[in-house]
């Protein structure tokens, strides 16, 4: 008898640091208040180097992403987006997920973003 899989992944609870859950990855809404602008949705990203875009629609005083549910990276602010920059990754699929944290403590997640890496 062959199992089915079940489409869960352990994710990040929404706090910086967080605790792993089993649970269904979220789809994505224009609710959030945290969005990733690039990488787009299933977007094969074909170069060496990288800028994760992320706006938000709230006064954020950081924001930070996680690649895979690994450790959570400070971005930097400019031109009224949050940015954050990478490079010497390889050439497989990965899941995006953005956080902003405003000056009240509130911390507000982005969807997961699923994106590629594919380059010779």
């Amino acid at each position: 008898m062959e199992k089915k899989l079940n489409k869960t992944r352990k994710s990040v609870m929404p706090h910086f640091g967080g605790i792993l859950s089993d649970k269904p990855i979220p789809k994505e809404t224009r609710a959030s208040k945290v969005s990733i602008k690039y990488p787009q949705k299933d977007e094969v990203v074909v170069s060496r180097q990288y800028a994760f875009k992320i706006s938000t629609s709230i006064r954020a005083d950081k924001v930070m992403v996680s690649l895979d549910d690994g450790e959570w990276q400070l971005c930097r602010e400019a031109g009224g987006y949050w940015w954050f920059d990478w490079e010497g990754y390889v050439s497989r699929t990965y899941l995006l997920q953005a956080v902003a944290q405003t000056s009240d403590g509130a911390q507000h997640m982005s969807p997961f973003r699923r994106f590629k890496v594919s380059y010779v």
